[in-house]
């Protein structure tokens, strides 16, 4: 019905755990750990964070969406590997994030 490759996981949540400048300092750390690209938008209340060569995580504060996205299609199991990569003390951002 669905495939076996995916370019991408959503997850829509009831709420989730920050808030967007907590986001925002969350993810510079990571930039500063991994390197990588930051994308905040205050208006559309997103947290954009993109590892070099890995996976794309973007948090959609206004509607409760945690994405996951690699490079090219994949299994979901591959998806979650790529954001494992990004981790601080112990702990993915997909962890400590979605509460």
């Amino acid at each position: 019905m669905f495939g076996s490759a995916f370019d991408r996981i959503v997850v829509k949540t009831e709420r989730l755990g920050q808030g967007f400048d907590d986001l925002v300092d969350f993810f510079e750390d990571v930039k500063e750990a991994y390197g990588g690209e930051l994308d905040d938008d205050f208006p559309g209340q997103t947290v954009t964070y993109t590892l070099e060569g890995g996976p794309k995580i973007c948090i959609d504060l206004a509607n409760r969406k945690f994405l996951i996205s690699g490079a090219g299609r994949q299994a979901p199991t591959g998806l979650l590997q790529q954001a494992r990569k990004i981790r601080i003390g112990g702990t993915a951002p997909n962890q400590r994030l979605l509460r």
